[in-house]
């Protein structure tokens, strides 16, 4: 499994793709790499007081998606495939100890691949593994979206009432991000069990 990066050269201001394995993802999220922007926009963010894009390098943090893997195709990439993921955030939590709980009850879930700190320091990006009752996808990328819209709902009814604070909701997507980050001690099962979603009927 792949995740996706996207960002922004830093010489041409151009998009930028790249894909790297999970496994690599997480073994390299315990220190910076994006000279020190990550560090900068945590003495920046404060809950509550400021947006976050507003921050000076904003557009230079890579953003990661997790839902599925893509690849370079002209003006707009092309899927390659869907991760079989679900990606909560909770959101606006005031200190180190709110989201050292989020990522200890989000690890009591068997359902949870991964939780991590996210690149403000305060909140936490949660990955739910997902699967069909059958185990097999739709075939079409409209199908698809439809299956992630789905899981999703379904991954906030079943975690919401587990964590301590509110997940933040918005509309899922096969290009759903996050920004890269730094937690030197993230959470990961290697063999979470699958939530089943049955994809939505048309």
């Amino acid at each position: 499994m792949k995740f996706t990066l996207f960002g922004t050269s830093r010489e041409t201001g151009n998009a930028t793709l790249s894909n790297v394995e999970f496994g690599e993802f997480i073994n390299n999220m315990g220190h910076e790499s994006q000279k020190g922007y990550i560090a900068g926009l945590r003495q920046y963010y404060h809950p509550g007081a400021n947006r976050i894009d507003r921050y000076a390098h904003y557009d230079q943090i890579r953003r990661v998606c997790p839902v599925a893997e893509w690849r370079r195709g002209g003006a707009e990439p092309l899927l390659v495939q869907y991760n079989r993921m679900a990606m909560l955030e909770v959101e606006n939590l005031n200190s180190r100890v709110e989201v050292d709980a989020v990522k200890a009850q989000a690890s009591l879930m068997p359902q949870t691949v991964a939780a991590f700190m996210g690149c403000d320091a305060h909140s936490v990006v949660i990955l739910v593994a997902v699967s069909t009752p059958d185990g097999h996808l739709p075939h079409t990328e409209e199908e698809l979206e439809n299956l992630v819209l789905q899981a999703y709902y379904v991954a906030v009814q079943t975690y919401s009432t587990m964590l301590p604070h509110p997940i933040s909701i918005r509309r899922q997507t096969l290009q759903s991000t996050f920004l890269q980050t730094v937690d030197t001690s993230p959470y990961v099962n290697h063999h979470a069990l699958p939530l089943v979603v049955n994809p939505m009927s048309r």
